[in-house]
């Protein structure tokens, strides 16, 4: 099992590196990155020992690591105490749409009132990164910078609490970047970053907070389109 380091280049802004980090804090970052940008299936089991062999530490940090990772309601525990990526139905898919909306809306209007010129500047770079790698089809690359332009742009309310919740819904979100890996289906676009990007030139609130819910809908769609067996587990009810 061989992971991909973090980039360690600012570009993978949550969560960042302490001064004095300890090996549980710096695995946890190595998970929660591995997470956000969909290397693992839905449903796999991790394993204790794969996970301190290819990280090369201890099972003790690699164990605390996951319990945080678990109480985020970022991996599930199985009846047998494994643990494992969530998988979830569509109606569950729906439910955290529905609140990533409402929370990163929320988020967007706040970082509005904060956003500097070269905190603009910031963003059309990563969105200019962003169509390159959509351009070289580079898919693990546009999670990872789609992820920090919408984080980036976040950081900017200093709204803790609400950064935390929102950062804690990708994590569970995961699952379904290894869905966007998998399928050649899925496209990728900018449109509604450079449509945010515009409404702060602009200085217009309501544009970038419409281009946030846009492009978080454009994503649901793109996702609901695929073959439901590909993405979904099967409702209990169904």
């Amino acid at each position: 099992m061989q992971f991909p380091a973090i980039p360690e280049d600012d570009a993978f802004i949550w969560p960042k590196a302490k001064a004095s980090e300890s090996v549980q804090d710096r695995v946890y970052r190595h998970l929660a990155y591995l997470l956000m940008c969909g290397f693992f299936r839905p449903g796999e089991t991790i394993s204790l020992r794969q996970l301190s062999s290819a990280l090369d530490v201890s099972e003790t940090p690699v164990r605390n690591a996951l319990n945080r990772l678990v109480a985020e309601s970022a991996l599930d525990v199985l009846p047998n105490r494994h643990v494992c990526i969530p998988t979830l139905t569509r109606e569950q898919f729906d439910e955290l749409t529905q609140l990533r909306t409402a929370l990163e809306t929320d988020i967007t209007a706040h970082a509005f009132h904060r956003a500097k010129k070269s905190d603009i500047k910031d963003l059309e770079e990563i969105n200019r990164s962003l169509l390159e790698a959509i351009r070289e089809r580079r898919i693990q690359k546009c999670i990872a910078l789609n992820q920090r332009f919408h984080l980036t742009l976040y950081e900017l309310a200093d709204r803790p609490l609400t950064f935390g919740l929102i950062t804690s819904l990708w994590l569970r979100a995961g699952t379904f970047m290894y869905a966007t890996l998998r399928s050649d289906d899925v496209k990728w676009r900018t449109h509604q970053h450079v449509a945010l990007i515009k409404g702060l030139k602009n200085k217009d609130v309501d544009a970038c907070v419409k281009a946030i819910a846009n492009d978080i809908a454009d994503t649901h769609a793109e996702i609901t389109k695929l073959p439901h067996e590909f993405v979904f587990r099967v409702s209990r009810a169904a």
